[in-house]
């Protein structure tokens, strides 16, 4: 019988390129926290020196899109309703731009606020002014301060009134975050329920935020990399840090009822 026996130089290169045994599980979860179709002939969006129509003439997708108007001369925008977000949460946007040959510059704002309202920070990207839709995404990671956030798509028109059509815009939250004491251990609010009834509720919530080795697997580059549950992580607002999310010798996870 003859085996095939690994070159050691090619497994230790391999094994340098795994830059982390242990996958942050909450890191695979989506939340969309918004999404604006105009498929109902309407809009949550707010214009700030700029006129936006729901229309159906120039469309990416469906049925409706929305149509911002810009005077000449002027930068205008619109704005989404703000959405909660966590600090240090990653968040991924996107959304289908088309622009007339009047506007002269394009820019997605991301705009994060604290919890009192007022704006911490703003990140903008400049994209490309195209006269076909094109489909524009990023993602960033909220400041450690954030509350909410929201998106500004934003146009400057040249010599001539300008126009340019949005469509699809969505908003979706990276990966789930719990919160955590300095010790890796779950922090739960009680409420209303008593104490016992909170455990098993609350484990209850927790039981489907857990992907099965098989959904795992199927998700990862490389399914036989071991998944241990201390790989995911949790935030501790006191320390501004990141720790382990712990389980006691039965693997069940430790919770700090306070």
């Amino acid at each position: 019988m003859i085996f095939d026996v690994p070159d050691p130089k090619v497994t230790m290169t391999y094994l340098q390129q795994l830059q982390n045994i242990d996958i942050p599980i909450s890191s695979l979860m989506r939340t969309r926290v918004y999404e604006q179709t105009f498929e109902n002939g309407t809009t949550d969006t707010t214009a700030h020196n700029a006129t936006q129509t729901v229309q159906s003439t120039e469309v990416y997708a469906g049925d409706y899109a929305l149509e911002v108007t810009i005077a000449s001369g002027n930068t205008g925008y619109i704005e989404t309703p703000q959405r909660p977000v966590s600090p240090n949460q990653k968040v991924t946007f996107a959304y289908a731009h088309k622009e007339d040959t009047n506007i002269t510059d394009i820019k997605l704002v991301v705009v994060w606020y604290r919890a009192s309202g007022g704006i911490i920070s703003t990140e903008e990207y400049t994209l490309t002014p195209s006269t076909s839709w094109q489909v524009d995404n990023r993602t960033t990671t909220a400041p450690s301060k954030a509350a909410t956030m929201s998106l500004r798509m934003q146009g400057t028109a040249g010599t001539s009134d300008g126009t340019y059509y949005l469509d699809e815009i969505t908003i979706d939250l990276v990966g789930q975050i719990y919160r955590v004491d300095g010790q890796g251990n779950i922090m739960v609010a009680i409420e209303t329920e008593d104490v016992d009834m909170a455990k098993d509720a609350t484990l209850s919530a927790f039981s489907d935020k857990f992907p099965s080795a098989v959904a795992l697997s199927d998700a990862l580059a490389n399914p036989t990399t071991t998944i241990v549950g201390s790989a995911l992580l949790g935030w501790d607002s006191a320390a501004s840090n990141w720790e382990r999310i712990q389980t006691d010798g039965s693997g069940r996870l430790k919770v700090w009822l306070g």
